[in-house]
This record gives C-alpha cells, sequence and structure tokens, in this order.
C-alpha cells in the first residue's frame, strides 16, 4: 500500500501486448485468479457489471496464470468483456506478492497502490475499495 505498483507487459488471450503503463490517467483494478478459483467465478460476473458502469472512470483488468485454452473457455462462458491477461511464467504474481487467490489491488490515476483485497470481493466490499471513506 502507497507503492508505485510493479511495472509488467503481458499478452492478452487475442495475443495483443498489454502494459501497466498503458493504463495511467485512470484508476486501475487488477484482479488475480484462476479458472479453477470457486471465489474467482463468483466474483467476475461482478467485476464486469462494474467495468461496464464505470468504464469512463476505471481501468478493470484481471491475471491468470492458467493454461490458454482453459481461460477462453472460461472467459466465454462467463461474458466478460474487459481485458484478460495471461501470466504463463507467475512472475507478476511474485512481484505483487500474491499468496491467495483472489487478490484484488486498486492502482490510483498515477499507478500506486491504493488499496488490496485478498478473497472474495462482495458488491459492498467493491464499492468501498474503490470509493474509500
Amino acid at each position: 500500500m502507497g507503492l508505485k505498483a510493479p511495472m509488467f507487459q503481458l499478452n492478452t488471450l487475442d495475443g495483443q501486448t498489454m502494459k501497466l503503463s498503458d493504463l495511467k490517467g485512470k484508476k486501475t483494478l487488477i484482479n488475480f485468479f484462476a479458472t479453477w478459483c470457486t471465489p474467482c467465478k463468483t466474483e467476475m460476473p461482478l467485476l464486469e457489471k462494474f467495468s461496464i458502469k464505470h468504464k469512463s472512470d476505471l481501468n478493470i483488468i484481471a491475471i491468470n496464470i492458467d493454461p490458454r485454452a482453459n481461460v477462453k473457455k472460461y472467459v466465454n462462458r462467463l461474458g466478460l468483456t474487459f481485458p484478460i491477461l495471461i501470466d504463463e511464467r507467475g512472475k507478476v504474481n511474485e512481484n505483487y506478492q500474491v499468496i491467495a487467490i483472489p487478490t484484488t489491488f486498486l492502482l490510483n490515476e498515477k499507478g500506486i497502490i491504493i488499496n488490496k483485497q485478498i478473497g472474495e470481493l462482495n458488491e459492498d466490499q467493491l464499492k468501498k475499495m474503490l470509493n474509500p471513506q
């Protein structure tokens, strides 16, 4: 918390390269997940809803380390439209010190980590994470 988020460059499911630095200027929510994780499956529709509702002021991305084919099926089944990145070597998970999934980070517009949630997010927790009082 309060530190600059570790930079990364990963590929999306369609092979496009995405860098964290590309997302500056808006708050960014980074969700680490796996397709076999039951709490992840529960929170993904919520993240999708928020990505649509807050498209103008919030980037939502998810980072996964599962085999690419499994992730594509998962994304299609859940109808996810926000970027899903593949961390095939686990380096981003390691750099963010993710010890449990799901884990979600919120970065401010300058890329500073301003909030972190370990475990499944519900709607109230997500709202509170995005708008701390």
